[in-house]
């Protein structure tokens, strides 16, 4: 990694900082060099109006000064590594900020950019092709609307908007932009895909809980597109059929 210069618009180290990890002004590009293998747990204070970039391993945010320009004071970032729900090394990550007064983060006024350099596990998903791997945050108690506006419960994994993902292939990196995050993001094999009702009658629901109603029924073998991660028992699709968007249970459908 090329040595930065520190200065006092450099991010500060809230505890050790461990192998993989690095702290770097706003100016700092991120480049696949700087990436490790996999995650690391990091915690550091941003200067106020100065932002800055924390690697944490595989991982790395970055911050712009105008990000920051509705803060009062420092901004705090933490990473820590949590145990992806394969138990398989996979890129997973909790990111919390909070501003001077210990409060949550969850909205900027300009983008941050967040970095993720697949794994290992990550490519095994998908047979090495990073275009296949989608970046994905965890809905949780402290998701601003912004992140939520179809209110999914928590738990929920919802993908960020493809245009504001870039993969690169080469570098195996994948860089998300965006104004909210403040919760757990990791990498999933995208779930875009068709499958096909497996029996006559299957229904179509307007939501993904039980308050949901039946709007219409599909016959065996009927084409339908995932649009999104399984939500609950359901799968959010594109009926082709009709055009519209849907709810149908994951157990009524095969991979077609």
């Amino acid at each position: 990694m090329t040595a930065v210069p520190l200065t006092d618009q450099t991010p500060v180290a809230l505890g050790p900082l461990p192998a993989g990890a690095a702290l770097l002004p706003a100016s700092a590009t991120v480049t696949p060099s700087m990436l490790a293998t996999g995650p690391v747990a990091v915690a550091a204070r941003l200067p106020a109006g100065a932002g800055g970039v924390v690697v944490a391993g595989n991982v790395a945010i970055a911050v712009s000064p105008a990000s920051m320009e509705e803060l009062v004071g420092d901004l705090t970032v933490a990473v820590s590594p949590q145990m992806g729900p394969d138990g398989d090394g996979r890129t997973y990550v909790d990111l919390r900020f909070t501003d001077a007064s210990g409060n949550p983060v969850t909205t900027f006024s300009s983008p941050i950019a967040l970095t993720l350099r697949c794994s290992e596990a990550d490519l095994r998903q998908v047979n090495g092709e990073v275009l296949r791997l989608a970046p994905v945050y965890v809905i949780d108690a402290e998701s601003p609307a912004i992140e939520n506006p179809l209110g999914f419960p928590a738990g929920t994994f919802v993908l960020f908007p493809p245009a504001n993902v870039a993969p690169d292939g080469d570098a195996a990196t994948v860089t998300v932009t965006t104004h909210a995050l403040g919760s757990a993001v990791t990498l999933i094999p995208t779930p875009i895909r068709w499958v096909q009702t497996a029996g006559d009658d299957t229904p179509e629901f307007s939501g993904y809980d039980d308050a949901a109603i039946v709007f219409g029924l599909k016959p065996a073998s009927s084409y339908l597109l995932v649009v999104e991660p399984q939500i609950l028992g359901r799968l959010l699709v594109l009926d082709p059929a009709t055009g519209n968007y849907a709810y149908v249970n994951a157990s009524d459908v095969m991979p077609a």
